[in-house]
């Protein structure tokens, strides 16, 4: 166990502590760092350990959070690790149909693609591999750590991205300044943007939306509605491209 002697947590408030990117939304709580991620994966550690995290909390006077783990841990195939998946997924085995495609490499596959080409610009490499894996059946995915990347892609490349999936918190040049710079030179229809980050404040979105995305997803993401909403923005340069050619 550990104890504190801090402000306390409400009772309403106890339950949604455990929650990712969840925080206690009160003057006193708010004077610590943080985006609201510590305590959820506390808690998906104990759990799949076969274990349980509690929180026995009073205000004003303290807070106190029990770990108990079984003596004989549990075989980890047995415990349900959905959440955890949707928490922080694990890198995924890149299936053959959806290689990771160099910008050497693009020129070539790309004229003889068959599914439509996504731009993931991200500078983890554990999310672009979890893009790769759960998009790669649906699109040919290029993966570029950076903004500078990104842009010199977009410059160089012989066949334009059918949708772009952009994050916005990543160093020297963040996703709205990304976007704003595309926008110079391609709209929204003609170059569909999907931002998604861990900030989902509404002053990141509004920053986003006023850069010129056509839509925006808080991290973690539920990959079947990413699927749709980029289907979404793609329909739109379909519509553009049908009437350019009517």
């Amino acid at each position: 166990s550990v104890s504190d002697t801090g402000v306390g947590i409400a009772k309403e408030n106890v339950k949604k502590i455990f929650e990712p990117f969840k925080q206690v939304d009160s003057s006193k709580a708010r004077c610590a760092e943080g985006i609201g991620l510590g305590l959820a994966i506390a808690h998906e550690v104990v759990h799949l350990h076969g274990g349980e995290l509690r929180v026995d909390s009073e205000e004003d006077v303290g807070t106190t959070f029990t770990v108990r783990l079984p003596t004989l841990m549990v075989d980890r195939n047995t415990v349900c690790r959905e959440s955890w998946s949707v928490l922080a997924p694990r890198p995924p085995i890149m299936p053959p149909s959806a290689p990771r495609i160099n910008t050497s490499q693009s020129e070539g596959l790309v004229s003889n693609r068959v599914r439509p080409l996504l731009l993931s610009v991200d500078d983890s490499e554990v999310n672009q591999q979890a893009v790769t894996g759960s998009l790669g059946k649906h699109y040919v995915v290029h993966t570029v750590m950076s903004g500078q990347e990104a842009l010199k892609f977009l410059e160089t490349c012989s066949d334009m991205p059918d949708v772009i999936l952009l994050d916005n918190m990543m160093p020297e040049m963040t996703g709205v300044e990304v976007c704003r710079t595309v926008r110079k030179t391609h709209s929204k229809m003609e170059l569909p943007i999907l931002m998604y980050s861990a900030a989902g404040d509404l002053k990141t979105m509004l920053e986003a939306f006023n850069a010129g995305c056509n839509d925006f997803m808080v991290k973690p993401t539920d990959s079947k509605l990413m699927l749709a909403k980029l289907k979404v923005a793609r329909e739109l340069r379909t519509i553009k491209d049908k009437s350019m050619g009517a």
